[in-house]
């Protein structure tokens, strides 16, 4: 995170001439490659949202960078004018900039910037990597739905482990109460693996009935939802399995999550409808106002309401416990054949973060409806997501790559500039 630092009057007109100087690229998504290697799996995207002379800053992080270990993406973009440029970095996945840069970004630059890093790893798999939980080991966890379930470390290792079944297509996975996590597998089993990488299966559930999502109960227990068989599970840690159906008859029940309330509240992607079911199993339906809105995704927030998003209805809707809906449409338009907001979270910030398939960006909503979007650099449709260990944005994409989103502290310049030898980084947090 760029601090206040303070220059030298000639370290200033020094880092003013090379702020001056532009690039010879200034086409957004036209890369220039620096001297060393090609880039690795992870690259470390950084965004300086404010506006101002961002052409000079990238020229002059180019110039201040010297550890050529790897190669990063290190990206800056204003509302004046966009560049970007293929910086070498250290082998901690961070550029180390020179001093002049911190105090030029705070300085030149209006108050309250904001800087934005995106990371992707890519994953060592055959299917499509899907639904994605923070451990309790620190790491994250995710699914493969060509029979695997994944680790990932912060800094982007892989452990796969394979599902003892001959079929097997994990989608849903969550922490359990038992300090395990739980997995819902689309070939009606549900499964448990330890952190150490064991895998035990339950079931199977109701034949065809596809678990999808799932989640811990306020019960003690884990309750899923069947697609297949238009039905809400629940499972107790040692393994015993009810099912109960849903009023509407073809409902296809998909993502589920625990409320404020004490109950379950799960999307019907065909009903059209949110639903809430009782430790007992009572189930209430909801509709949604917007007609084939496609609600498959659904999570608790912070303000005591349950947020869920809307595949083909391109909005974020809320509902109150007790079943008020208000929806918000996203800014960014999709095709009528195109994806809109898939996964979402709450965030550690008091908002809600979504990821946005076909439009590829990461997504955040306040409490009160204000949205605010980022665009994941390369092509990387995202799918699920969460809020990893460190407290970062961690989501899944259709191009077999786990992506990290971190964004930086709001500053102020300052308000006097004195010499200073100290230096700072630029990129993701550990």
């Amino acid at each position: 995170m760029l601090g206040p630092l303070k220059l030298s009057p000639a370290e200033q007109r020094a880092a003013a001439d090379s702020l001056r100087s532009p690039l010879s690229s200034e086409t957004f998504g036209d890369h220039r490659t620096m001297d060393g290697p090609p880039h690795s799996a992870v690259k470390v995207w950084g965004g300086c949202g404010v506006s101002g002379r961002c052409r000079g800053l990238a020229r002059l992080a180019s110039l201040a960078s010297k550890r050529r270990s790897r190669t990063a993406e290190f990206r800056i973009e204003s509302t004046s004018s966009r560049a970007s440029q293929r910086l070498p970095r250290a082998g901690s996945a961070r550029v180390v900039l020179d001093a002049c840069v911190g105090v030029l970004v705070m300085a030149l630059f209006s108050g309250n910037a904001t800087a934005q890093f995106f990371e992707m790893h890519e994953v060592p798999s055959a299917g499509r990597v899907y639904g994605i939980t923070a451990g309790p080991d620190g790491n994250v966890w995710f699914t493969d739905n060509f029979g695997k379930i994944g680790k990932m470390t912060s800094s982007g290792a892989v452990t796969m482990y394979e599902i003892p079944l001959q079929r097997s297509a994990p989608l849903g996975i969550t922490q359990g109460p038992d300090g395990n996590l739980w997995f819902a597998d689309g070939f009606d089993w549900i499964g448990r693996i330890t952190m150490s990488g064991v895998i035990t299966i339950f079931g199977p559930v109701s034949q065809g009935g596809s678990p999808r999502g799932i989640a811990a109960g306020p019960d003690g227990n884990l309750w899923f939802a069947e697609g297949g068989s238009n039905k809400v599970g629940r499972i107790t840690t040692a393994g015993e399995i009810t099912e109960f159906e849903t009023p509407t008859a073809i409902s296809r029940p998909d993502t589920i999550v625990a409320g404020p309330d004490g109950n379950m509240w799960f999307g019907e992607s065909f009903g059209n409808k949110i639903g809430r079911i009782t430790p007992a199993g009572v189930v209430t339906e909801f509709d949604i106002p917007t007609s084939g809105a496609d609600p498959v995704f659904i999570c608790a927030g912070p303000d005591g309401n349950l947020w869920f998003t809307e595949v083909y209805g391109n909005r974020i809707g809320r509902i109150t416990p007790t079943g008020v809906i208000t929806e918000f449409e996203i800014p960014t338009t999709i095709g009528f054949s195109d994806y809109g907001p898939g996964g979402i979270a709450a965030g550690p910030d008091g908002n809600l973060w979504f990821a946005e398939y076909s439009a590829m960006q990461i997504g955040v909503i306040t409490t009160s409806g204000e949205i605010t979007e980022f665009k994941i650099p390369g092509y990387h449709p995202p799918l699920f997501l969460c809020v990893g260990p460190d407290g970062a944005i961690w989501f899944t994409t259709e191009s077999r790559h786990i992506g990290r989103f971190t964004m930086g502290a709001r500053r102020e310049p300052p308000k006097t500039l004195q010499p200073s030898r100290r230096t700072r980084t630029v990129g993701p947090r550990p």
